[in-house]
């Protein structure tokens, strides 16, 4: 309330207007009054950025330094069986049993023997291996970075929800606009003149907030640091031996069009026999799936959708990302398993065939999507044990590169996902009987 206190607007006389009108300067003075504190909010989640880069520079140090020690013992373990020395190899099997499966180890040895220590700690799945060694052997170090990842992830988290509802206000601003251009619709000089104090501070504050707005809607929240002169690579693609390093999700999905697997990728974002990939995101984030049905599908062709399938004419923009989101009404609950649990593209019982044509279009147009819902799709897709964090792809398999968003998807998808995914894929397979 304090903060609210503060903030104070002169409003103009009342003298000449009708009611309508002062209701109206009222409720556009409300309006500049909550922008000046939103644009308060995001100067402090800026701020909150700013100290999380940080922290998460420090995370992923020592990630790194964890996957050294593994390293060292990796490469002492393949000198003693090159050397032949079968006790000592058996001695390292052991003490490397206590914390990896025959499955971890074997993936392990998958790397190659003259991988430097930089390529080795610098990958996503060696750390995460490296962390499950070192809870074994120093379970004191292993509390203490788990208590750092958990405290960067919480005040992460915190800082989404916080950059969603600023974004979310901003979205809002255009019934401001929608005001302002029935004042100047009117034709009435006085009240024009009368609103013009809040013309500036509605232009150097609001316009930043409705930008943020328009970019969210389709890209969720990006944790991307400060850009660099040299932009860092986000994945590694591997096929057979051959390992490349791509800079993100467009340069994926380039390379997978490359190598003509990319039809392998979108055949399978809807599966009939099986759940398809974007339905094992949903389990996880349902809004973001919706979020990256926005991304591709055009507005026109979304409002379309909704018209023919629901048979009831819309007035706005429809969006996928609430109508994705079961909230136990039979509609949406309908609309998630007809979309994301059947695959309209060939055949379909859709009569209006506006399943169809939205699936086609997600088919044809994936590639927008952006680094962030990449890593969605690899979690949640994964091959082998999550910690491995691949997906496979045709003879392909893609795999994050250490960063911000990687740790932090990947750290929210453990914490509160993978246990439920397995229990949704039960539930979506009999309720498919």
């Amino acid at each position: 309330m304090g903060a609210l206190q503060r903030k104070t607007i002169e409003l103009p006389s009342p003298l000449g207007l009708t009611p309508d009108q002062q209701q109206q300067v009222i409720t556009m003075a409300a309006i500049v009054v909550a922008t000046q504190l939103t644009t308060d909010i995001l100067e402090q989640a800026k701020k909150d950025f700013n100290s999380l880069e940080k922290d998460y520079t420090a995370l992923l140090d020592r990630r790194g330094k964890v996957a050294l020690l593994l390293a060292d013992v990796l490469a002492e373990r393949r000198k003693a069986r090159e050397a032949r020395d079968e006790l000592k190899a058996r001695q390292f099997d052991a003490d490397l049993g206590v914390s990896f499966s025959e499955q971890d180890l074997a993936f392990l040895d998958r790397f190659p023997a003259n991988i430097s220590l930089k390529e080795f700690s610098n990958d996503f799945a060696a750390q995460n291996l490296a962390l499950q060694f070192l809870r074994a052997k120093d379970p004191q170090a292993y509390a203490d970075y788990r208590a750092q990842a958990d405290d960067v992830t919480r005040r992460t988290k915190a800082y989404v929800r916080t950059m969603a509802g600023v974004a979310a206000f901003g979205a809002l601003l255009v019934t401001f606009i929608d005001e302002a251009s029935d004042i100047a619709g009117s034709k009435n000089p006085q009240l024009i003149a009368q609103t013009l104090p809040f013309g500036l501070t509605f232009v150097t504050q609001a316009l930043p907030l409705v930008g943020l707005a328009a970019e969210t809607t389709y890209q969720g929240v990006i944790l991307e640091p400060k850009k660099s002169l040299f932009a860092p690579k986000r994945f590694n693609l591997l096929d057979n031996d051959q390992q490349i390093a791509l800079k993100n999700a467009s340069a994926v999905f380039g390379e997978w069009q490359k190598r003509k697997v990319d039809n392998v990728f979108s055949g399978a974002l809807f599966r009939n026999e099986s759940p398809g990939l974007l339905w094992r995101v949903s389990v996880c984030d349902a809004g973001e799936v919706g979020r990256m049905f926005d991304a591709v599908v055009p507005a026109t062709q979304r409002t379309d959708f909704a018209n023919r399938y629901f048979g009831e004419k819309q007035t706005d923009t429809y969006s996928f990302v609430n109508a994705l989101v079961d909230d136990g009404a039979p509609k949406r609950r309908k609309l998630a398993d007809e979309l994301l649990l059947h695959d309209h593209r060939t055949s379909t019982t859709d009569t209006t065939h506006a399943l169809s044509d939205v699936q086609k279009t997600v088919t044809s147009t994936f590639e927008k999507w952006n680094d962030a819902q990449l890593l969605r799709l690899i979690f949640a897709n994964h091959e082998g044990p999550v910690a491995y964090a691949q997906m496979q792809v045709g003879t392909t398999l893609v795999r994050p590169v250490p960063s911000m968003q990687a740790v932090f998807e990947y750290e929210s998808f453990v914490d509160s996902c993978s246990g439920k995914l397995d229990s949704s894929q039960k539930a979506a397979a009999t309720r498919d009987l």
